[in-house]
């Protein structure tokens, strides 16, 4: 079924896989189990849930939907929101947030009253502005595994394939000195009242 337009514009802002539509002009597909993420992602939004854990197989396109068309649509609902995202390295990071950061620019004015970013903002560490183009408060930030978060809170974060593959997820040691980062950096920045996802393909029974 195709959506008109303007009616996608207004889906859009209601939810996650409207926007994903929008922002990808027409590009991302829907799926099964990407509805059924969607579904998840949504109890999260109302708070009936405050973290979430999603495992899938490669190439299944969650870290899309996850790390990219979630954290601009939920900083188009709520522009003083602060979404980090974490990987395995810091150019992942980047990636998504660079990904992000471009489509929040392009889309985000269209479809949540004005709202962007600037164009030439920081690969890794981008704010909301307001039409007038005065911060709101609110923002992305990339960072890689093993990096600092001293003096960021986060309202949503995101743990995207912290673990870089099988080898170090058959690692016993490389497991422990992961989920201790994870323990002592984003876990202590997650606000009050704040979301976290993990996204991950399983690698191993313990990671």
């Amino acid at each position: 079924e195709v959506i008109p337009r303007p009616e996608l514009r207004i889906l859009a802002g209601r939810h996650p896989t409207g926007w994903a539509l929008y922002a990808s002009n027409g590009e991302w597909q829907r799926a099964r189990h990407l509805e059924f993420l969607a579904e998840q992602v949504m109890r999260l939004v109302s708070g009936e849930i405050r973290r979430l854990a999603i495992s899938m197989p490669p190439r299944h396109g969650k870290s899309e939907f996850i790390s990219k068309y979630l954290p601009t649509w939920w900083l188009g609902r709520d522009p003083s929101a602060r979404v980090v995202v974490c990987s395995y390295s810091v150019a992942l990071a980047k990636q998504w947030s660079r990904a992000a950061r471009d489509i929040f620019t392009e889309y985000s004015p269209e479809v949540f009253g004005g709202l962007h970013t600037r164009t030439y903002a920081s690969a890794s560490d981008w704010p909301v502005l307001t039409r007038q183009g005065r911060p709101t408060g609110g923002g992305f930030y990339a960072v890689g595994r093993g990096g600092s978060l001293t003096g960021r809170g986060a309202d949503l974060i995101i743990l995207d394939d912290v673990l870089k593959d099988a080898a170090e997820a058959n690692s016993a040691a490389q497991r422990k000195h992961i989920w201790e980062w994870i323990q002592s950096v984003p876990f202590t920045r997650i606000e009050p009242g704040g979301r976290c996802v993990f996204v991950s393909t399983r690698w191993h029974f313990d990671d």
